[in-house]
């Protein structure tokens, strides 16, 4: 008997992951500005709101007015609370421009403070 996971184990380099799956797994995919984007288990009944939260994010405004579904290789409009996802769709969650805008003021804020800190340490350094 030819043992699958001791050749994987031999031949695939560090740092990449395999997934096998048997093709009867039903799921959904999430991607975009979430925390863990994927395919998540297919749940009869889930919303969007279920699957973006299972994805790590839930919009801090719960509005999902930049959120969008692929079903069949077309966007289609769901009620993000009410109508259910099914098995293949696609969930995209895009930025809102006011998260993308805190990001970049916490970026800067970042990066202002460690410039701070480096002055003033070469100020005391200086004293001596």
């Amino acid at each position: 008997k030819f043992e699958y996971l001791k050749a994987l184990n031999e031949t695939v380099e560090s740092g990449y992951t395999i997934e096998l799956s048997s093709g009867e797994d039903e799921f959904v995919y999430v991607g975009g500005s979430i925390a863990a984007p994927g395919r998540k288990p297919y749940t009869e009944g889930h919303t969007i709101l279920d699957y973006v939260s299972m994805a790590g994010v839930v919009p801090i405004s719960g509005k999902f007015k930049h959120t969008r579904v692929i079903r069949n290789g077309k966007k289609i409009k769901l009620d993000p609370y009410n109508d259910p996802v099914l098995p293949g769709d696609y969930i995209e969650v895009s930025k809102e421009t006011f998260e993308s805008t805190k990001e970049l003021v916490s970026f800067f804020s970042q990066v202002v403070g460690v410039l701070i800190s480096a002055v003033t340490f070469y100020l005391l350094l200086a004293k001596e």
